[in-house]
């Protein structure tokens, strides 16, 4: 499944535009790359299937020994350590401006320079920027209500009290850290499956639509970024 470019191999490019570029300007940084292997569901049919099979990936996943992302950041962070505190400040207004993290990077800085180059319009802040604002509007009306009344109604016909599907996920992580694995992981796969059927039942058909008619007007309003939704 999701044989084509998902998230994770395209933050994974960044990340290597990100690396050359501080290789350039003297650091040695490595990217820290997400694993692509498992892909990303797409249709219905392998969405439900990667639920039964992983459900949220909270306690489903097979722990691995080794995560080349954690083995790069560890490394990254320690080289980081060794260097003197003038150089600390150096490197980070490299990488990224030395911004706080969940803040966009500096204009000049390597993060930057990645992101701008990747064409994507999630890295537009005025693009995004609107994006958010619709996305949320959207969301604040009374039909998004409604259906979200209706994904309430529908859990609790399974035996659930919830409002919306994040209190399903918060609900199986408090759970099952208190639980052995095979039993988080048994609780996850049930009340991951309960929550997608409700969802695909009630939420997904709405928010699909939402989520269209957001990319209809942006692409209206900056067509430089149409392609990103083609063929998908």
């Amino acid at each position: 499944m999701g044989h084509g470019q998902t998230s994770a191999y395209f933050l994974n490019r960044i990340e290597e535009e990100v690396a050359s570029c501080m290789q350039q300007r003297g650091w040695t940084y490595e990217p820290e790359l997400q694993d692509e292997s498992l892909g990303e569901p797409l249709t219905v049919g392998e969405k439900r299937a990667f639920v039964i099979e992983y459900g949220y990936g909270l306690f489903t996943m097979p722990v691995s020994p080794h995560d080349p992302s954690i083995e790069a950041a560890g490394r990254n962070g320690q080289r980081f350590r060794d260097l003197s505190v003038e150089d600390q400040a150096a490197f980070r207004e490299d990488l990224d401006g030395a911004t706080e993290e969940g803040t966009p990077p500096v204009a000049g800085s390597c993060r930057y320079e990645a992101e701008q180059a990747s064409g994507s319009l999630l890295y537009d802040p005025v693009a995004s920027k609107e994006m958010a604002e619709m996305s949320q509007a959207a969301y604040a009306t009374a039909q998004a209500l409604e259906v979200n009344q209706a994904y309430s109604r529908c859990m609790a016909e399974r035996g659930y009290d919830v409002d919306v599907p994040a209190d399903v996920q918060l609900g199986v992580m408090e759970q099952g850290q208190a639980l052995p694995r095979a039993e988080a992981a048994r609780i996850e796969l049930e009340s991951a499956l309960d929550d997608f059927e409700c969802q695909l039942a009630t939420r997904l058909p709405w928010s699909h639509a939402v989520g269209l008619e957001i990319v209809r007007i942006l692409v209206e309003r900056y067509p430089e970024y149409a392609w990103e939704g083609a063929g998908s």
